[in-house]
């Protein structure tokens, strides 16, 4: 994960599918811009593009075993015309975020 002093960062914690389970339509997380985090929200799709692309920090978290987060990076991939947020940069026409929980 890329480290940034006073850096926008994004950091979610669930996330919501269309119908088919296929797209990702919004996630639930939280923002900061160079202070503490915010409360918990829900930021569309869109919203999560727009910040990879303004180069902020965008990355799920997830508690492990040892009362911490594992962070992995999120990123913005591009497939036959459609934009899609992704963990693992693979070529699938489908969002992954790892496997955080739904809302």
């Amino acid at each position: 994960m890329a480290e940034r002093r006073n850096a926008k960062v994004c950091f979610i914690y669930a996330v919501h599918y269309d119908t088919e389970k296929r797209h990702i339509t919004k996630v639930r997380g939280q923002i900061s811009t160079g202070g503490p985090l915010g409360p918990l929200q829900v930021l569309t799709k869109a919203e999560i593009l727009a910040k990879i692309d303004a180069d902020w920090i965008v990355a799920t978290t997830v508690k492990n075993d040892k009362g911490g987060n594992n962070l992995t990076d999120v990123i913005a991939r591009t497939i036959n015309g459609q934009r899609y947020i992704k963990t693992v940069p693979n070529d699938t026409e489908e969002d992954n975020l790892g496997e955080l929980p739904t809302f």
